[in-house]
């Protein structure tokens, strides 16, 4: 979601990748998007996998990564 600096909302977005998604951070970039950094429950095997995404100054997707952890390894990079 992307709220206007009165709190309006300019628009809403979900971003689908597993059975569960979870973004920590987010950062404007210098075109005007935003990169998104989170993670995703793999369900095979079953773990925390790192989730990057990038849209565009309207929430468009452009890319998206998932990084493959093993366990709990993707909490060590935050």
């Amino acid at each position: 979601m992307k709220l206007d600096p009165a709190g309006n909302m300019q628009w809403l977005k979900s971003f689908g990748f597993g059975e569960t998604d979870w973004f920590m951070y987010v950062q404007q970039t210098t075109d005007g998007g935003y990169i998104v950094a989170g993670a995703t429950i793999n369900p095979n095997p079953r773990s925390w996998d790192g989730l990057l995404l990038k849209t565009d100054a309207s929430g468009n997707t452009q890319w998206s990564k998932v990084f493959q952890t093993v366990g709990t390894d993707f909490f060590k990079l935050c």
